[in-house]
This record gives structure tokens, C-alpha cells and sequence, in this order.
């Protein structure tokens, strides 16, 4: 489907500069006119900038700008005209804008959500240099970064400057492999804010059991693990009193699902890798505390009579105060506007007091890719810097500032909360490269899920190939470096 192009003036600056002031005069220099008196010389301001993002201007000839993206991505990323709701307008401003600036137009192709599928279409195209395709946007889940389809992004630093701030540094600094990137994630990637994972709880709850405020826990640094276990536990209830816990009819402490629980080891400081001097990594978490971290994750799942893991119902739980704890993407308060009762969101918890500080897990996003066949490179580096850019200084604030602060969320702690969840999250080296490291950052929860108690036992039935998968990952990039 061809996005209709239609012009428009420029984006409008967004900021004055300050006046210029000289000899510490704010008012302008003093000169003398011919009968002595004093006149204020006219202070000229400082040429405003021309783009948000430092481009300067180009012109490509009217020429269409093709990006191949997952189906169920369309709507965050284009929509055919305005209809006055805030997010789709600022999607549909933001591609005018750029359409008319670069004198391009907009089209797209879709592919199903399947990795198989991806790699197929990418690899057809780079053999036959076809140039279907000026960037494209695949999950990072399909490992589609290692099959060679892609350009060095990083050769096209001297237009993508991926220092700024619509980039996504902790994302893009672990997908770099010995100054190789071919793929990176910037604020177009709108999946970062909503599969970001946080707790929402029920203020009913908490005010009838007069628990102390997880506001205020956050904040004082008390919010960890077994503050939340103590929580739970309090608020479990058999409330028609056959003797069983049942997430439908009962109250619950906490409810976490596969991708929650998750994320309670990387939220609770573990990483699975640590980067060498050489740039590559090694494994160097197995030992005695991750046993341990191990051990206090798999209690909380299976062990606690407060807590469900992956069964039904926990939506109407929560909607009916019924359960004080719900884990998931913060994307979800989307789902939860018609709830009567107020309910606020915090981070995971920490492990403990010690731990440096609240670490916010994503469960995934697509990512930006160039394909070797791209016909133009140098234009398609140029829309996705300007696309970043402009995201971030629009669409950004529309998507999360009042989709989910000003629309989901019921209160100004709340908000806080979000800035906090999303300024503090972390990616790991093997998180991003998960493909090709065999999903070990996903492994372990996998094992607690499926009961596994004996974690050394699960360890040492994949601690080979995760090394070898590892060392073939750097290898490959390797072997990409000297050729």
C-alpha cells in the first residue's frame, strides 16, 4: 500500500535562542549618537536551526522510499490520514513532514509475523540486488542480523549519529560485534515503551489492608523482592472459603505470566555476560549467588500460595480487586481504562536493599535494519536519522506522555513511576543477540516455569552449547571483519 504524499510548509523550529549579550550588558551594546546620547545597538539573535536533527537538507527526486515491515507494526508506524485522535495524528504529521522535506513518498510491504518467512524474503533480495527495499524492520527475535542481508550502519555514522538521543544506546551498544552494527533501535522502535515490564497494583487493596504506599517503598528504596513477597501474602484471601486459592473467586497477592516472570533475574541485577577487553564476551554469572537468585525466583513462583503463574483470569482479578499485584508490559494499561478502581504502577522490585538500583526488562521489539540491495544507502541513513529524530521530538511524547501517562495512568505518582521504569532499562549483550546465542537470557525463568529445581543440572545440559554458540556469534563477525 502507497502512503498518499501531501505538502506541507517545513517543520516549524522548536526552540528560540537566547539573545546575545556583549560586555556583560544584557540590554545590547551602548554606542554614542551625534549629539552625545546614548542609543542601544540592535542585538541580532542567533540563525535559528532549520531541522531538529542536524541532516541540512537534501532532495531525492520525488523518489519512493520502501520499507518492509511486520504486520502487526503498520499502525505504530504509518496511517492514511488524520483523524483527530493525538497518536495517529502525530504518526500521520510526522511522515507528511518528512515526505515534503526530502521530497520522497512514503510505501511499504508487509511480511507475516514468522522469522522463517523474513529470512527467506531478505536473503531473495540481497541475492538478486534487487532493491525492493530501502530499510526494513524485523523482529529481533528472528536472528535476521546474522544471515548477511544488511549494511555496517556504523559506516553510515556521518549521517545516523547514534550518540543522540533518539537512538537507543543500551540496545545499539550490544548490538555493535567489532565495530559491526547491522541493526539498531531507535525511537520508531515504539515497542520499547510498551513491552517494557513493570507491576501495576491495586490502590483498593492497599488502602483497605492499610499497606504502606509502593510509592513510597520505590522512593525509599524498600521496594524489593521480599517486601513484595510480604505484600502478597498479606493480601491473599479465600474469599468463599472452600479451602482452595483460585485466581477466579479468590483474592490473589501477585500474578505473573511467561513473559513477567521473566523478568524477575535480569530485574533483579543477573546478567549473563560481561564484555572483554577485546570487545567480545564471556559468561561469568554461574556461580553460588545466581544459584541462589535461582532459588528465590523459582519460591516465588511455585511456592507462594499468593502468587499465580500463567493462569486465567488475572485481568478480571485485578478489574474486581482482587488481586493487589499484576506483572506486565506497561503497554497493557492500554487494556485496563475502563477499570473503575484506581491503580498505579511501580518497577520491578529490587533483589534487595543492596542492590544499585531499580532495572527495568523489555520482553523484545523490531529493530532498523539496510539491506544490501537498498538502491540508494546514503538516502535510506538519511530517513531513519530523520525519522528517529522526529519521533522522538513528537510522536514520542505523544505515545508515551499521553497514551500512557495522561490516558492509562490515574495520578502524577504514577507518572513518575513511568519515567523511572523507562529511564532505568537495561539490555543484556546476549538479550539482543538472542538468536544467536540459543535465547540463554530466557533459559533459566524457562526451567523455574517448567519446575525445574535442579538448576545446576539444567546448566550443565546447555553450558556447552551456549559457549559454542557464543564463540560462533564472534566468530562470524570476525571472519565478516577481515573480508
Amino acid at each position: 500500500m502507497k502512503l498518499t504524499r501531501i505538502t506541507s510548509a517545513l517543520l516549524a523550529v522548536l526552540t528560540l535562542a537566547s539573545l546575545a549579550s556583549c560586555g556583560g550588558d544584557d540590554s545590547g551594546a551602548k554606542t554614542t549618537d551625534a549629539a552625545g546620547g546614548d542609543t542601544t545597538a540592535a542585538v541580532t539573535e542567533p540563525a535559528e536551526p532549520a531541522f531538529i536533527d542536524g541532516l541540512g537538507e537534501y532532495d531525492f527526486g520525488g523518489d519512493d522510499y520502501n520499507m518492509l515491515i511486520r504486520e502487526w507494526k503498520i499502525k505504530d508506524l504509518f496511517v492514511e490520514e488524520s483523524v483527530g485522535e493525538v497518536y495517529n495524528d502525530a504518526v500521520y504529521e510526522r511522515n507528511r513532514k518528512i515526505e515534503e522535506r526530502f521530497n520522497i513518498e512514503f510505501t511499504m510491504q508487509t511480511l507475516p509475523e514468522e522469522g522463517a518467512t523474513w529470512n527467506k524474503a531478505l536473503g531473495a533480495s540481497v541475492m538478486a540486488n534487487d532493491g525492493a527495499y530501502d530499510v526494513v524492520m524485523p523482529d529481533y527475535w528472528w536472528g535476521c542480523e546474522t544471515g548477511g542481508y544488511f549494511l555496517n550502519m556504523l559506516d553510515y555514522e556521518d549521517i545516523m549519529d547514534f550518540e543522540q538521543p533518539w537512538w537507543t544506546h543500551g540496545w545499539n551498544d550490544n548490538a555493535e560485534i567489532y565495530d559491526q552494527m547491522y541493526s539498531a533501535v531507535g525511537s520508531l522502535c515504539v515497542d520499547i515503551y510498551s513491552n517494557t515490564l513493570a507491576m501495576f497494583f491495586s490502590k483498593n487493596i492497599v488502602n483497605q489492608l492499610d499497606m504502606e504506599s509502593p510509592y513510597d517503598l520505590v522512593r525509599d528504596r524498600k521496594w524489593t523482592l521480599e517486601k513484595m513477597k510480604e505484600m502478597a501474602a498479606q493480601s491473599s484471601s479465600d474469599l468463599n472459603g472452600d479451602g482452595v486459592l483460585d485466581l477466579s473467586t479468590d483474592q490473589f497477592g501477585a500474578f505473573f505470566d511467561l513473559q513477567a516472570g521473566r523478568a524477575l533475574l535480569p530485574s533483579s541485577g543477573w546478567k549473563t555476560s560481561t564484555k572483554q577487553a577485546d570487545g567480545s564476551y564471556a559468561y561469568e554469572f554461574w556461580g553460588e549467588d545466581f544459584v541462589k537468585l535461582y532459588n528465590e525466583v523459582y519460591d516465588i513462583i511455585w511456592n507462594m500460595e499468593s502468587v499465580s503463574y500463567n493462569g486465567e483470569n488475572a485481568y478480571n482479578a485485578f478489574k474486581n480487586d482482587r488481586l493487589l499485584f499484576l506483572a506486565q508490559g506497561i503497554g497493557v494499561s492500554a487494556n485496563l481504562r475502563d477499570m473503575e478502581s484506581d491503580f498505579g504502577i511501580v518497577p520491578y522490585p529490587l533483589r534487595d536493599e543492596n542492590q544499585e538500583d531499580y532495572i527495568s526488562y523489555n520482553f523484545g521489539t523490531f529493530y532498523l535494519a539496510i539491506p544490501k540491495s537498498a538502491s540508494n544507502p546514503e538516502m535510506s541513513a538519511v530517513i531513519l536519522e530523520a525519522m528517529n529524530a522526529e519521533t522522538y521530538h513528537t510522536v514520542k511524547d505523544t505515545y508515551f506522555e499521553i497514551n500512557m501517562k495522561e490516558k492509562f495512568s490515574r495520578d502524577e505518582d504514577t507518572q513518575e513511576m513511568l519515567d523511572m521504569i523507562v529511564d532505568n532499562l537495561r539490555f543484556d549483550f546476549t538479550f539482543v543477540n538472542e538468536s544467536a546465542t540459543d535465547r540463554i537470557v530466557m533459559y533459566f525463568f524457562d526451567q523455574i516455569a517448567n519446575k525445574n529445581q535442579n538448576v545446576a543440572s539444567a546448566y550443565e545440559k546447555r553450558e556447552k552449547i551456549f559457549q559454542k554458540r557464543l564463540e560462533k556469534l564472534f566468530e562470524t563477525y570476525a571472519d565478516t571483519m577481515e573480508s
